[in-house]
């Protein structure tokens, strides 16, 4: 299963889109369920949570096999990056990846915006 962090983003609503479209199994982690509606008719699993907090993020990651995430630059955040990053590292040793995405560029597209990779 991949798991989508910013899914509701520019960046993170296509990666996911465009692996639900692939058929593979998804499970998008926003703050607002409402904003996450048209994946989840797109056949998405939704977890609503706050990626700063560590313990929930632990219980989602327990699931997947795959991580996208794009953060975004330390100016747009009122989180200093040291703290936050420090918080993501706690949470992703909870997860066994087999593989990542990333995106490489902005905006995606199903042809050239969405790579995988294996580890």
């Amino acid at each position: 299963m991949f798991i989508v962090l910013g899914a509701t983003g520019h960046v993170g609503s296509a990666t996911a889109e465009t692996l639900l479209k692939q058929g593979e199994t998804v499970t998008v982690v926003t703050r607002d369920a409402e904003k996450a509606e048209l994946l989840q008719k797109l056949g998405a699993e939704i977890a609503v949570a706050d990626v700063h907090d560590v313990e929930t993020m632990r219980n989602v990651f327990r699931f997947g096999k795959r991580l996208f995430l794009l953060n975004p630059p330390p100016h747009r955040t009122p989180i200093p990056i040291k703290p936050k990053r420090k918080q993501y590292v706690i949470s992703w040793r909870q997860l066994t990846v087999r593989g990542s995405i990333r995106s490489s560029r902005s905006p995606p597209t199903a042809h050239n915006g969405v790579t995988t990779s294996a580890t």
